[in-house]
């Protein structure tokens, strides 16, 4: 493809160079192709990403009148995603938002609503490097490519949002189908580029992987246990103490900061994957709770069909999960969770820094 080139050099310059000329020169779309490889090429370039938005609002304002008088003749799927996709190239989230939702709502089966959605999503997510943003830009594109495998710049997507998990495995998974399908599209390139400069993930747990994401962390090796015996001990008499007063619990468990499971009681047997998945959530909650839009919870409530799930975070050190099927008892176990979180926080908390 011409002009690749400059994506391969050290700074951004050529490149901002030529878009500007293509712009100039009335070929948008050009030069919106460029920039697109541009932003994951220069990821931390503030004038590529200017440059980009610039190009889109300036392709998508000519469209925007007709767009909306086509939606107003035949509301179907497509047409309200594309509605979305230019109130987000002008800059209109709420609108795009908006639209998107339109768009699933009149065809939940049709692709078009959830590629929409996901593109807002990523774009937050590289902007901000926002968990929660991250999630649902791999909820969305997921789900289009699910309904539409072939489809190329949802795969990129998902790719682009592995790179950005540091997860090279996983987005060689989705480039190597655009690689064979597209192999002159210079995001393919940067991609697979970006790519080869990590090390193997090592896990395939998307969880774990946005939680590395969110801690920062690069290394899949779980740390040690920093919780004392004496706390753990401690733990384990208050959750049996818990169980045992409290009609129809199952389970209670409860992990240290480290997602290392420090007590459990109830009925059954748990794999060793039950305690890493649970570890993981353990971990997810407390660092991941103030970017999910409702600050420093103390307790969630998961309600299934015959069982009720209350989850609590106690601070830096402690998490517990407690699984019952009495609903009615929520205010009991609320009540010994907030007795745990009493007794042992603080020498929790200490033990763990």
């Amino acid at each position: 493809m011409p002009g690749t080139d400059l994506l391969r050099e050290k700074g951004s310059s050529p490149l901002l160079r030529v878009s500007r000329q293509l712009m100039t020169a009335g070929r948008n779309d050009r030069a919106l192709s460029l920039l697109r490889a541009g932003l994951l090429r220069f990821p931390d370039d503030a004038e590529v990403a200017e440059l980009h938005a610039a190009a889109e609002r300036e392709e998508a304002m000519p469209q925007i009148d007709s767009a909306r008088q086509t939606l107003t003749e035949e509301a179907n799927a497509k047409n309200h995603a594309r509605m979305s996709q230019l109130a987000r190239r002008v800059g209109d989230s709420e609108t795009a938002m908006e639209q998107g939702r339109s768009s699933i709502a009149v065809d939940p089966q049709s692709p078009f609503g959830y590629r929409a959605i996901g593109r807002i999503y990523l774009d937050r997510f590289r902007q901000t490097s926002s968990t929660v943003d991250g999630m649902n830009a791999l909820r969305y594109f997921s789900k289009a490519c699910a309904l539409d495998p072939r489809h190329a710049a949802s795969l990129l997507a998902l790719a682009e949002v592995f790179v950005l998990l540091r997860a090279p495995e996983a987005a060689r998974r989705f480039l190597a189908p655009v690689a064979h399908s597209h192999p002159t599209d210079p995001t393919v390139e940067i991609l697979e580029r970006r790519c080869s400069a990590l090390p193997a993930e090592g896990t395939s747990n998307v969880q774990e992987l946005f939680l590395r994401h969110e801690s920062g962390e690069v290394e899949s090796t779980p740390s040690k246990p920093t919780v004392s015996a004496d706390v753990s001990s401690q733990v384990e008499e208050l959750v049996s103490e818990m169980v045992e007063g409290i009609e129809g619990t199952r389970s209670v468990w409860a992990f240290d900061a480290n997602r290392q499971l420090v007590a459990q009681t109830g009925e059954g047997d748990h794999s060793e994957d039950d305690v890493a998945g649970l570890g993981i959530l353990a971990a997810t909650i407390r660092s991941c709770s103030s970017r999910m839009g409702v600050g420093d919870f103390e307790r969630i409530l998961l309600r299934g069909d015959d069982q009720l799930v209350v989850v609590n975070s106690f601070g830096d050190g402690m998490t517990g999960f407690y699984f019952g099927d009495r609903p009615s008892r929520q205010s009991d176990v609320e009540q010994a969770f907030e007795r745990i979180g009493q007794a042992c926080p603080e020498t929790a908390k200490g033990a763990a820094q």
